[in-house]
């Protein structure tokens, strides 16, 4: 079986609906047509990249986007 690829546009707002809109990562997961353990390791890895309290802290968007590239790297 084809392991699927995402888009970073795709995985960048499957973040954004659990952590900036507050819906659930099942709930996200089944709009978005992805399984459920995909979405929370994606989420994951945006808040490890997060630090609300630290100044100049980055939005999920961003965290997201330089996890993602990292992981290419």
């Amino acid at each position: 079986m084809k392991q699927q690829r995402y888009t970073l546009e795709f995985r960048t707002e499957a973040v954004k609906l659990v952590m900036e809109q507050g819906l659930s990562q099942e709930v996200a997961a089944q709009r978005l047509a992805i399984p459920k353990g995909t979405l929370a390791n994606r989420v994951a890895t945006a808040k490890a990249s997060i630090h609300p309290s630290a100044p100049g802290a980055r939005s999920a968007t961003c965290a997201l986007a330089r996890a993602s590239y990292i992981s290419r790297g």
